[in-house]
């Protein structure tokens, strides 16, 4: 990392709990950049200098607030633009600060046929809030079994149902889960996973939308663990007992034993939590 970079990096971190260095990685090479592609969340971009650049420097601070808030559903990287021209250059950097945004899942580029995370310019207001939430809006929400995706489920089930298959067959390849709406609903889910050798994470929220923390542990554990959101309202008390307490996240895992998440409720400390043994590494999908 450039000394310049490190020290401003460093005096501005002063007001935070975090540390930058390790919320905030530089990338120093292309293969550092090509490095993002295999992460499985979205990825924050931020080409910039620290020479001559007013706005580049009110922004670190901004960017590390960010990166504080995100750390382990968002990545967050840096370009210094004067070591790395070439790199810019190839981005497109016009003006600095310039920002880019990876989604999580990859696409297919339409130019060379590959497979790949395809940059997004961001051009919201260089604002810790606004950064932060464009940034969450592009955790999937797909791999959460929960009660407010079925309509997408119920419309297409209702696309088959009624023998329209040119708009079906599109879909057809999606796996949609059940509604979680009732303890049976759970129990089934649940089922369905333990028949895959996959535990079950259940989040028993007080919401009816799926928060982000819980969207990007989904996002980080897919094809290792199946993850289930239970709205408000719905009692489950015959399947998991965790009295009434909400939110709640409890672990079931193949063999049925269930263990009840009861530290701090951030994506860091939860994955750490969910790491080997009680998730595994590789698991039979």
């Amino acid at each position: 990392m450039r000394v310049a970079q490190f020290i401003l990096l460093l005096a501005v971190s002063t007001a935070y709990a975090a540390d930058p260095t390790t919320l905030i990685s530089v990338i120093d090479s292309p293969e550092s950049l090509h490095a993002l592609q295999d992460s499985l969340l979205p990825t924050i971009i931020v080409y910039t200098t620290v020479i001559d650049c007013a706005p580049c420097i009110s922004l670190f601070p901004k960017l590390i607030r960010g990166a504080e808030y995100l750390n382990g559903m968002v990545d967050v990287a840096t370009v210094d633009c004067e070591q790395q021209r070439a790199l810019c250059a190839k981005a497109g950097v016009r003006t600095m600060p310039y920002i880019h945004m990876l989604p999580a899942r990859k696409q297919k580029n339409p130019y060379t046929g590959e497979w790949q995370k395809l940059p997004v310019e961001y051009t919201g207001a260089l604002t810790a809030r606004d950064i932060v939430d464009t940034a969450l809006a592009m955790l999937p929400e797909e791999y959460v079994l929960s009660q407010v995706r079925c309509s997408v489920c119920w419309f297409l089930c209702m696309l088959h149902v009624l023998h329209i298959p040119s708009l079906y067959t599109p879909f057809s390849h999606m796996r949609f889960p059940r509604q979680i709406d009732s303890s049976a609903s759970l129990a089934r889910a649940i089922a369905d996973a333990h028949a895959r050798f996959l535990p079950a994470v259940v989040l028993l929220s007080t919401k009816d939308t799926v928060a982000p923390l819980f969207r990007a542990v989904a996002t980080a554990l897919q094809g290792r663990a199946v993850c289930i959101q239970v709205s408000l309202g719905v009692d489950v008390g015959d399947v998991l007992s965790t009295g009434e307490t909400r939110p709640a996240i409890v672990l079931v895992g193949v063999d049925g034993h269930a263990v009840q998440y009861d530290g701090e409720l951030s994506a860091p400390a939860l994955k750490a939590w969910l790491v080997p043994p009680r998730v595994p590494e590789m698991a039979k999908v």
